[in-house]
Order: structure tokens, then C-alpha cells, then sequence
């Protein structure tokens, strides 16, 4: 039977409809979709840069599109857009494209951020500085950043007006380092603004929240120079041409810095006028600064120098530092501190002008100095309300050392310390009241051994108008304790001092200390 053109219409279309319901006429749209000679449009779902993105006008509200990579030919920033009908006045550079005053691609975000998002390459030899803020100026509040462990990423520091290229936080922020290394180049003091520049400063209200974060400050490693500024024998530490931080917090509240590692600044961290941080992990390698240098002072830095600050609690370890580990000097109240010590140059911990300070001390090998040093001067606030342990193996100087300088301003009081100091070429202990301010208040529980074996000298000195309970033991010492300079009629001693080989103790002819000899 002939079919007529009516009927034969028909059965096309009815054959037709049965094909596209087995196979799906989107399918057929996908499969032409892979291939670019098929489907034209199709190119325009993936587009290779963000400048590419930017030129791109979207076909409707809500079209997706893919960003392959920040950097043409990189594979670094990629992620998902979607088209916004709608006016903004600047892109940001890495969530927000503008292509006109009516249209913007806006980045899908999926829990976090990340600077190659913003264009960071993160190889450690392409300026990272402009991206990587972009990334923090851009986010918003309590925002969650993650950075690549593998990554290094690095800051030319190139100056602009009157300042340096410095990665600034200053809204809340939670940032997962994953021991990713931000670094800089070598600061330098001739025609640049380096000095006291940061590679990361933090400065507001937080929560500022910072984890494995790994900071290198490209200073070298050399030779301490002397107050001529000619080269010691004494090597290993940072040697610097700027006072430059590898964090500096300045006027900040709520910071939990934790597991950091940092290293090769003159000053690791500087943490001044700020309250209520947590900072723990390893600060070495901290430096010399040698321009600085001048006959009293050789401008020795620190793990980390607080000052100002209040509500502190820092548990750290570190080696090779200059100055101490920690410096809570001058001016603090209230603070908690754990500090481990290996191989610095004059201090494990120093705490200066500065009260209710609870520590822990442990100190091995230093080179020039003290293991814990408590010092008063003409500061602002009273030194005092100090409570601690101080342990110390090895030192040139002193163990533990408490001081009221000549121009001490305030008088000192409740010092309350268990000491324990073996192998220091001066002394295990001092106490050393210089000024007319009395010394109240002292309870020391001290274990000494094997002091002052090199300057055959006594284990223990203790000088000026000191009040209040030293108790122990010396073992191993050629003499036991030194008084003088004060009568000291309130303080009591009460010492076993039977392994000392020469002499147990001496007296000042004021001297009327209480002394027990058990």
C-alpha cells in the first residue's frame, strides 16, 4: 500500500520521538558538546585565564563556566563560576570577574579559600606579594584559607611610598599553613623600606587563627660580630642587615598562633600592645642586627619579644637564638610561659620590668649568658608576682639570675622560684639587689651541681637587701654561697652544703643573714 505524503510525515515524526526517548536528545547535545567541531558553544565552558574570564560575556543569568587555571598555562587558581546579571565596581581578583557594568562571574567557593585562587603561584621565585593580599584583603570575616604544604610562597618585598610589601591581616581569619613556607627576600637597609618590616603582621580584633604556619626570613647564618663589628669566633646564628619580624602583632586581641616553625629573622615574632595570644612551635635562628651595633648594646634579637602586652601564653622551643628564646620585656602583666632553650647566645628566657608571670625554663649551652634572667630597672610598671621553674645545663654565666638594677624604679616582690643549674662557668645562681629598693618576698628552692668549676668561684652570690627563704643543696661546687653588701637580717638560708670541697659560705661584714648549713 502506497503511504501518502500526510501518512509518511507521520510515521518520520512518530520514528523520530521513539529514537529521541531511547537514546535522549540531550545525550546526542553532550556528545556533540566533547567535541569543539560539532559544537562551538561549547568552547566557551572552559576558559584558560582569569584575564580570558573577564572577557567573557555570559549568554544568560546562572550559566556555569570553568576556570581552568589564574595563570594561562598554569594549572594553579582553577575552580567553578557562575554568571551574576548585575553591576559591581571592582573585581576582586580572584571570586569576583567583571566583564561590563552588567554582567560578573562569581567563583563557586567550597568551604575555603586559597591565594592561587587570587593568582599565587607559590614556587618560590614569582612575586607572590599582590596575590597572595589580594587573597586577605578580599575575603570576608572568619573566613577559612588553606595553603599547599608543598608550596613556597615568596615576596619580593619590592617598597612602595613609604612602606614595604607586607602580607597584613586585619579582620578575623583562620589560616591552615600545612607547613607551607612563606618567605621574602633578603632584607636590606640601603634604598629600600625594609627596616622593621614583617613577612605576615597582624594588627585588630581577631579570632586571628594561624596553624603550621613556617616563616623563613632569608636572613644568612654567620659569625656574631663584636661591639667593633669585626667577626667572632661564635657562629650558627642569623646575621642581619634590618630589625625585620617574621610575625609582627601590633595592637591585637584573640591570636592563636599554633605549631609554628620560624626562623632566620632578627626577631622571629614581635608581639607588642596586644592580649589575649596563644603562640606555640619552634622559633630559631633568630639574629644579630649589625648596623645596630653600638658599645652597649650588640643588638642581639629574640624567638619572640613581647612588650606592652597582657593575657600571653607562649610555649615554644629554640635553638640558636641571640638574645633568648623569649623576651617578655618590658611592661607585661599576666602571662604563662614554657620555654625550651638549645644553643643561644646569652639567654634562655628574659623577663624584664614586667609582673604576674608564671614559667617554665629549660636551658642548655649557652654560649654568653644566663639561663633565666628576672631583671628591675627604672621601667614603667613594677617587676614582681614571678613564679617559676627554671632548669639549666651549661651556661657561661649565671643559671637563674634576679637583678634590681641600680635605677630600679619600683621595689620588687614575691619572687617565688625552684632552680636547678649544673655546669655554668660563673654561677647556678644570683641575686643581686643593686639599687635602693628592697627585694621582698623571695622564696627560691634551688639544687645546684658542678658550678663555677671554671672560674673556681662560688656556686651561689647573693647581694643587697634580699628578703625572705633560699633552701637546697650545692653538690659538686669548689664554694658554696657568697653574701655581702647588705645585712640582710630577713633573709634565712638554709643549705646543705656538705660536697662543697673549699669553702661553704662567706659573709660581708653587715651581713647578718640567717644562714642554716644543714
Amino acid at each position: 500500500m502506497k503511504l501518502s505524503r500526510r501518512r509518511f510525515s507521520k510515521f518520520l515524526f512518530f520514528s523520530f520521538s521513539v529514537f529521541s526517548s531511547r537514546t535522549g536528545f540531550s545525550a546526542l547535545y553532550s556528545e556533540a558538546g566533547t567535541d569543539n567541531r560539532f559544537h562551538p558553544i561549547a568552547r566557551l565552558n572552559v576558559v584558560n585565564s582569569f584575564d580570558e574570564l573577564r572577557e567573557l560575556v555570559p549568554r544568560n543569568e546562572g550559566q556555569c563556566i570553568e576556570l581552568k587555571s589564574w595563570h594561562q598555562g598554569l594549572n594553579e587558581g582553577s575552580g567553578e563560576f557562575i554568571a551574576v546579571k548585575g553591576y559591581i565596581e571592582h573585581d576582586d581578583g580572584g571570586t569576583l570577574a567583571k566583564v561590563n557594568n552588567e554582567w560578573f562571574w562569581k567563583r563557586i567557593i567550597k568551604g575555603h579559600y586559597t591565594p592561587e585562587m587570587y593568582g599565587a603561584v607559590g614556587n618560590g621565585v614569582f612575586d607572590d606579594y599582590k596575590y597572595f593580599q589580594k587573597m586577605l584583603d578580599s575575603i570576608p570575616s572568619n573566613a577559612v584559607v588553606m595553603l599547599d604544604g608543598k608550596k613556597v610562597y615568596y615576596n619580593n618585598f619590592s617598597g612602595r611610598e613609604n612602606k614595604a610589601n607586607i602580607w597584613t591581616l586585619t579582620k578575623p581569619i583562620t589560616i591552615f599553613a600545612n607547613s607551607a613556607l612563606l618567605t621574602r627576600r633578603t632584607p636590606k637597609r640601603i634604598g629600600t623600606k625594609d627596616n622593621k618590616s614583617s613577612v605576615l603582621k597582624l594588627s585588630g580584633d581577631g579570632p586571628f587563627n594561624l596553624y603550621n604556619l613556617r616563616i623563613e626570613g632569608a636572613n644568612p647564618i654567620g659569625k656574631i660580630k663584636n661591639h667593633l663589628k669585626q667577626d667572632t669566633d661564635i657562629s650558627g646564628y642569623a646575621i642581619c642587615d634590618c630589625q625585620d619580624f617574621g610575625v609582627h602583632i601590633i595592637n591585637a586581641n584573640n591570636i592563636k598562633i599554633v605549631n609554628a616553625d620560624i626562623s632566620c629573622c632578627s626577631f622571629n615574632i614581635w608581639m607588642e600592645s596586644s592580649s589575649n595570644i596563644k603562640i606555640t612551635g619552634n622559633l630559631h635562628h633568630s639574629g644579630q642586627v649589625v648596623p645596630n651595633i653600638t658599645a652597649k648594646d650588640l643588638a642581639y634579637g629574640a624567638g619572640v619579644k613581647i612588650l606592652n602586652s597582657r593575657n600571653f601564653n607562649i610555649d615554644v622551643e629554640g635553638r640558636y637564638n641571640t638574645n633568648a628564646t623569649v623576651e617578655v620585656e618590658p611592661n607585661n602583666s599576666f602571662g604563662n610561659v614554657r620555654v625550651l632553650s638549645f644553643d643561644n647566645l646569652s639567654n634562655g628566657l628574659v623577663i624584664y620590668n614586667s609582673n604576674n608571670i608564671q614559667f617554665y625554663s629549660y636551658t642548655k649551652n649557652t654560649i654568653q649568658g644566663n639561663g633565666t634572667f628576672i631583671i628591675s630597672n627604672n621601667g614603667k610598671i613594677e617587676t614582681g608576682n614571678i613564679k617559676g621553674t627554671s632548669i639549666t645545663e651549661g651556661c657561661s654565666w649565671v643559671g637563674t639570675y634576679v637583678q634590681l638594677k641600680g635605677d630600679s624604679g619600683f621595689n620588687v616582690s614575691n619572687i617565688d622560684l625552684v632552680c636547678v643549674s649544673s655546669l655554668c662557668d660563673n654561677y647556678g645562681l644570683v641575686i643581686e639587689n643593686k639599687s635602693t629598693k628592697s627585694l621582698e618576698n623571695v622564696r627560691i628552692d634551688y639544687r645546684g651541681e658542678s658550678n663555677s668549676t671554671v672560674k673556681k668561684g662560688f656556686d651561689m652570690k647573693v647581694i643587697g637587701d634580699v628578703a625572705g627563704e633560699i633552701k637546697g643543696s650545692i653538690r659538686k661546687s669548689l664554694n658554696g654561697v657568697f653574701f655581702d653588701g647588705n645585712e640582710m637580717n630577713r633573709l634565712n638560708v638554709k643549705l646543705d652544703l656538705s660536697e662543697i670541697k673549699f669553702k661553704h659560705y662567706q659573709m660581708g661584714s653587715v651581713v647578718k643573714a640567717r644562714f642554716t648549713d644543714k
